[in-house]
């Protein structure tokens, strides 16, 4: 099933690219993880980095997780990622072996540059 979510979003990735541009939003160059979602332990999330530094351009990606802990809160509430929270918060442990990568917060993105006007 998450596959085939990939590819939808894959198929609409034109689309979506063209519509952030035209409106200025600002988002990151890209998502990893989307298929680890509920199964990200420290050994896939290492497995994902280097891919990353080797494959990837450079630039802001989005690491999808749920880190978490299973308090009272969480237990009230209906989802199918309780458990993998407190494995994908020890798997976040992963990311310190990697100094090339820098943690930052969507605050921290920028919008994209204006074009430049002739006045």
């Amino acid at each position: 099933m998450r596959q085939a979510e990939e590819s939808a979003l894959r198929w609409f990735e034109p689309a979506i690219r063209r519509l952030i541009a035209q409106e200025g939003f600002v988002t990151t160059d890209g998502t990893i993880g989307v298929l680890a979602t509920g199964t990200l332990d420290a050994a896939s999330l290492s497995s994902l980095l280097q891919s990353l530094l080797l494959r990837v351009p450079e630039g802001t990606w989005e690491l999808v997780t749920h880190p978490g802990y299973n308090d009272a809160g969480l237990k009230k509430v209906r989802t199918r990622l309780r458990a993998s929270r407190e494995l994908e918060m020890a798997a976040l442990r992963v990311i310190e072996g990697f100094p090339q990568i820098e943690l930052v917060s969507f605050a921290a993105l920028r919008a994209p540059s204006a074009p430049a006007t002739n006045l």
